[in-house]
């Protein structure tokens, strides 16, 4: 089931219920940006580099992998004083910078799991599929991401056909969001869209948001939304800004580059790095998505056995029963 959409909808998150935009957005699987979800975290003041600092100098989180099976872990103090290195250093967009990717940094076992206190799931997004399988059943989902001007992710389906949100806590992010492929049977598994279509050596990220946008990848376009049409579809292009939530449906195609700090602001939040947490889920409701789910799960035999599969499947019709039925009484008039 393709979808398409005329438009990116930016929503006031603490005026729209979670039925409501289950129905505009979750099940027709409609891109959004909602305001005010995070108004009241704790990490919207306490997720500063300072006071991260303070409290997590000397853990460990992954930035990057050495390789497959090895993850680059660094100290926080480590890894943000390579940040403003950074910061002060790249001047051009052929550079990767490290980037803070860690999936486990709120495991109970973590020295930094206390940051899983600091913020809560948006109540638009807690009918969460993941939410009923197991702890051990249950695939990465959540992810502190800090990450430089320039750092980033290439265009990519997120795996498993789960939706995600991203809600950021400071900087600024530059998105490109596409239409799903043709072949949505890429949206099992990460998919890397420019080795598949583009060729050749891969670009740095901000020098595949040049090609893609035909002009300065760093450029912040404010609340503008603008329409794009590239090799690899139509969609957006638009800046998140600091309190921001980002909503990806599943099977969107989308990349995202780290933006330098505001330029009104002092010197040093300029050079500050961007922070966020995001989530992959799969709403209750989405029974095409939930069907997706489960197809993408038999095929991922080197992660889940025989038996843990049936556990899923049990699960999952234990927790979607009902939810297709329900609708927004508002949204239905």
């Amino acid at each position: 089931m393709k979808t398409a959409t005329s438009t990116l909808l930016r929503l006031n998150g603490s005026a729209i219920s979670k039925l409501c935009l289950e129905d505009i957005c979750l099940i027709p699987r409609v891109p959004c940006v909602l305001s005010d979800c995070s108004n009241s975290w704790k990490a919207s003041h306490s997720w500063t580099p300072d006071a991260l600092l303070s409290k997590y100098a000397n853990s460990e989180f992954e930035c990057g992998r050495i390789s497959a099976t090895e993850p680059n872990l660094l100290t926080l103090k480590h890894y943000l004083a390579y940040c403003e290195s950074v910061a002060h250093a790249l001047t051009c967009t052929s550079d990767n910078p490290m980037y803070l990717f860690d999936a486990e940094f709120a495991e109970g076992w973590n020295t930094s799991a206390d940051l899983a206190h600091d913020y809560t799931v948006p109540e638009q997004f807690t009918d969460d599929l993941f939410c009923t399988l197991r702890a051990d059943l249950r695939p990465d989902y959540r992810w502190l991401i800090i990450g430089p001007k320039g750092s980033g992710t290439y265009l990519h389906v997120d795996p498993l056909c789960t939706s995600a949100w991203n809600t950021l806590i400071s900087g600024y992010k530059k998105w490109v969001i596409l239409e799903p492929l043709e072949n949505e049977s890429v949206s099992v598994s990460n998919v890397d869209c420019y080795d598949e279509k583009g060729g050749g050596d891969r670009p740095s990220i901000a020098e595949w948001f040049e090609r893609t946008l035909h002009g300065d990848p760093f450029e912040n376009t404010g609340d503008n939304v603008v329409k794009i049409e590239t090799l690899y579809g139509k969609g957006f292009v638009f800046t998140q800004q600091p309190g921001e939530t980002v909503f990806v449906p599943w099977g969107w195609q989308h990349a995202v580059l780290n933006l330098p700090g505001n330029p009104a602001a002092a010197k040093a939040e300029h050079g500050s790095p961007a922070i966020a947490v995001t989530h992959n889920f799969i709403p209750k409701r989405s029974i095409a998505q939930v069907d997706g789910f489960l197809n993408a799960a038999r095929q991922e035999n080197k992660r889940w056995t025989p038996g843990d599969l049936s556990a899923i499947e049990a699960a999952v019709r234990r927790s979607v029963l009902g939810y297709a039925d329900r609708t927004c009484a508002t949204c239905a008039l």
